[in-house]
C-alpha cells in the first residue's frame, strides 16, 4: 500500500509524541518497543490481560482523573496492554479470542469513554505548558490507541493477509508511519459522535479523514458482525445523521472508472460504501425505509456506483455486459463482499435496472456469489444465501436474473469464459448459485405471491432452458442440472411451452438439436447409475 504523507505537520518519532502529553516517562517504551525486527523480544500480553485492561478503562471516572493520580498509573498499564495487542495482533492464538478484543474495543460506548479520557489528559497536559510557550499539538495515549486500532481493523478486514498490512515493512519508515498516524489521529474532534463530520471537513488532513472512516467501518460494520448483531449500537447518533454527512463527502469524490485510483482511495471508497449499507440495512429492518432513502439524492447514488466501478474495474468490450467474478480479491473487494450486508443492500438500492451504470452491481453480485459460502476467517460469520433471499426477493430477482442473462449470452461462444464446454471453476460455482436462486425465488412465488418474480418467471424459465440444452449431462456439472430441471418443474406448463415455442424460432441457437441431445443424456445418466440424481451440495445453501 501507499505510505506517503498526508498529514498537515511533519512527523516525529511515536515514542517522542506519545510523552509530549505529559504522560509518564516510561510508558514510552511500551509504545516504540514493538518492531518488527525479530532481534527484539516482543512484549507477552494474555488475553485476559487486555480484556482487563478495557473493562478498567470503561469503569474509570472521568471526572476523578485530574484529582486522583493514582488512576494514571492504571490507565497507563491498560493502555499499555491495549497497545501491545494492537502492535502484536497474533499474540492470542485463538482468533475468536482476537475477534472479542476487537470488538469489545470498537464498541461505540468503549469509543466514547475513550474520546471522554482524552479531553481529559489534554486539559491535564495544557495545564502543565507554561505561559509565554508556543502552542503544539497535544497528544495523549487515546491518540495512540485510535492510530493503532485504525490501522488493525484494516489489516483485520484483509484477514491479517501480509498482502493487505497498513504500515510499511523498513523499520525506519515505520517510525515515522506511526507519527503520521498518531498526529492524524490528533485532529480528531473531542467527541465520538463528531467524528463523522472530519470526512468532510475542508481542515482535516487526508490522513485524519481515513481514519475516522477507519474507525467508524470498525464500530458500525465489523463490530457488529463479528458479534451477530443487527441493532444499531450508538444511542448519540442515528443512521439518518449519519448518512446525511456521508452524502457531503461524495461530493467531492472523483470516482471516473476509467481513471488510475491507487488501492488506498479504493479503499476509502469501499469504507464508504459499506457504512452506507450499514445505515440503511438498519433502518430497512426497524421499518423505516423512507429515512434511509431521502438523502440519498441521484447524484450521490450515482457516484457510489462510480466507485462500484472503480473498485471493480469494471467496463463493457464492445458494448456487451461481461460478468467474471474475481476470484483473488484486493482489499477494497473484500472490504465489499466480506463485510457487512453491502451487495444485498445495493440490491434493493439500485432495483430499477434502467439507472445509468447499473450494471456494475451485477459483477459484484456475481463475485458475492462465488465467494459467499468460501471460508474467511474463522470468527467472521459467513453471509447466507438463503437468508438474503428470503429477506428481499424482490429485489434479488432483479440481480438473478441479469446474471443468469449474462451467463447463458454467452454460453454458446466458444471464446466466452461462460460457454458450457469449458466452464471454468469458478464460473461453475457463480452458475451454481445463481441457478439455485432462481429456484428459491421461484419457490417463494409459490408461497406469496411476488408480483417482480411473477414478471421475471419466463426469463428465469428461459435461461435455465438455454442453460440445460448447452450444458448437458457431462463434465460432472450435475448439480446444475438438477437444480435446472428443479426450476423447470416450478414455472409450469403454460409459461415453459411459450419459452420453448419462442427458443424454437431461434435459428442461431439449434434447439431442437441441443434439447434432443441433452434430453437423451440424462436418460442415459439416469439409467446407468444406481444413486439417485440428487445435488447434495446445493443443500447446504438451505437454512
Amino acid at each position: 500500500m501507499d505510505h506517503g504523507s498526508d498529514t498537515e505537520s511533519e512527523a516525529g518519532s511515536l515514542q517522542g509524541l506519545h510523552n509530549s502529553a505529559g504522560e509518564a516517562e516510561d510508558n514510552g517504551h511500551r509504545v516504540g518497543s514493538h518492531s518488527h525486527d525479530t532481534s527484539e523480544p516482543q512484549t507477552i500480553v494474555q488475553y485476559s490481560d487486555v480484556a482487563l485492561a478495557i473493562r478498567r478503562i470503561s469503569q474509570i471516572d472521568i471526572s476523578a482523573i485530574r484529582e486522583d493520580s493514582s488512576l494514571h498509573q492504571v490507565i497507563l498499564h491498560s493502555s499499555g496492554a491495549i497497545i501491545d495487542f494492537l502492535d502484536n495482533p497474533t499474540l492470542p492464538t485463538d482468533i475468536f479470542s482476537i475477534a472479542d478484543l476487537f470488538s469489545a474495543l470498537v464498541d461505540v460506548t468503549f469509543l466514547s469513554v475513550l474520546f471522554e479520557q482524552r479531553i481529559a489528559f489534554h486539559g491535564i497536559a495544557s495545564e502543565t505548558v507554561e505561559r509565554g510557550a508556543s502552542r503544539s499539538a497535544v497528544i495523549c495515549w487515546v491518540d495512540v490507541v485510535l492510530a493503532k486500532l485504525g490501522s488493525f481493523a484494516l489489516n483485520f478486514a484483509g484477514g491479517f493477509s501480509p498482502e493487505f498490512r497498513d504500515e510499511p515493512i523498513s523499520i525506519t519508515l515505520r517510525s515515522r508511519w506511526e507519527g503520521e498516524c498518531v498526529r492524524a489521529a490528533s485532529q480528531l474532534p473531542q467527541q465520538w459522535t463528531s467524528v463523522v463530520h472530519v470526512i468532510t471537513s475542508t481542515h482535516a488532513s487526508p490522513a485524519a479523514k481515513r481514519l475516522s472512516l477507519r474507525l467508524m467501518f470498525a464500530a458500525y460494520v465489523m463490530g457488529p458482525q463479528l458479534k451477530g448483531n443487527d441493532s444499531w449500537g450508538d444511542t448519540r447518533l442515528s443512521p439518518s445523521a449519519l448518512i446525511n454527512t456521508l452524502c457531503g463527502s461524495l461530493e467531492s469524490a472523483d470516482a471516473t472508472p476509467r481513471s488510475h485510483h491507487n488501492e488506498r482511495q479504493q479503499t476509502t471508497w469501499a469504507l464508504t460504501i459499506s457504512i452506507f449499507a450499514a445505515c440503511c440495512t438498519f433502518q430497512n429492518i426497524n421499518g423505516n425505509t423512507s429515512g434511509s432513502m431521502s438523502p440519498l439524492r441521484p447524484r450521490s447514488l450515482g457516484q457510489l456506483l462510480l466507485m462500484i466501478q472503480a473498485i471493480f474495474n469494471f467496463d463493457r468490450p464492445d458494448g456487451r455486459l461481461v460478468v467474471n467474478p474475481v476470484e483473488n480479491m484486493n482489499l477494497p473487494q473484500i472490504i465489499l463482499i466480506r463485510w457487512g450486508k453491502t451487495v444485498p443492500w445495493c440490491w434493493e438500492m439500485w432495483e430499477d435496472q434502467r439507472i445509468a451504470d447499473v450494471e456494475c452491481t451485477t459483477t459484484l453480485s456475481a463475485t458475492w456469489f462465488f465467494h459467499v459460502d468460501t471460508p474467511f476467517l474463522e470468527c467472521v460469520p459467513l453471509p447466507n444465501l438463503a437468508d438474503s433471499i428470503t429477506r428481499r426477493p424482490t429485489s434479488a430477482s432483479s440481480t438473478v436474473r441479469n446474471v443468469l442473462h449474462c451467463i447463458v449470452s454467452g454460453a454458446d461462444s466458444p471464446n466466452d469464459s461462460w460457454c458450457m464446454e469449458n466452464l471454468s471453476p469458478a464460473a461453475g460455482r457463480v452458475l451454481s448459485r445463481s441457478c439455485w436462486a432462481a429456484v428459491r425465488l421461484l419457490q417463494i412465488n409459490i408461497e406469496r405471491y411476488d408480483a417482480k418474480i411473477t414478471a421475471h418467471t419466463p426469463d428465469f424459465c428461459r435461461c435455465l432452458i438455454i442453460i440445460f440444452c448447452l450444458l448437458g449431462a457431462n463434465d460432472g456439472k450435475y448439480e446444475v442440472m438438477d437444480l435446472v430441471l428443479e426450476g423447470l418443474t416450478i414455472v409450469g406448463p403454460v409459461v415453459l411451452h411459450h419459452c420453448l415455442k419462442a427458443l424454437q424460432e431461434h435459428s442461431t441457437l439449434q434447439f431442437n438439436a441441443r434439447l434432443d441431445k441433452s434430453i437423451t443424456e440424462v436418460k442415459k445418466l439416469n439409467l446407468g447409475t444406481s444413486q439417485p440424481w440428487s445435488c447434495m451440495k446445493t443443500k447446504e445453501f438451505w437454512p
